[in-house]
């Protein structure tokens, strides 16, 4: 039996020109034809780049299934659309929380992420006295 796969960290919409973090989080577009792109679970919409948060709960394909269920009740995970999300799920843990990451297709068209930027937020953490 294979072992599942979970993360506890997933991206949120990132604005580059505000530095701000949005709502929503974020998997590749296993929605429509190009997984190369995020789409937001909250809002459906597509996106770039996103900047890593901690769930505080493991999640895996099946919770974003049903996730995305609630959204689109016709929805089902294909086994190659599984594969992509599991695949994502195991790449997440190359990074770390606050980094920002891009979603590009590597050279088969899969999504693979690339980091932007380390720690995106600690230039404006504020010290404690």
């Amino acid at each position: 039996m294979n072992a599942r796969v979970t993360t506890k960290k997933l991206p949120v919409p990132w604005s580059e020109r505000t530095k701000k973090k949005m709502r929503g989080h974020m998997i590749p577009n296993v929605l429509g034809q190009d997984v190369a792109t995020f789409v937001n679970l909250e809002s459906l919409e597509t996106e770039r780049t996103g900047m890593l948060v901690y769930l505080g709960v493991e999640i895996g394909a099946d919770e974003i299934e049903a996730k995305i269920r609630k959204k689109i009740p016709e929805f089902r995970l294909t086994a190659d659309k599984r594969a992509t999300l599991e695949a994502y799920l195991s790449e997440l843990q190359r990074f770390r929380i606050g980094n920002v990451v891009e979603m590009l297709p590597d050279e088969e068209g899969k999504p693979s992420l690339l980091l932007l930027h380390e720690h995106a937020l600690s230039e404006q953490s504020t010290r404690l006295p």
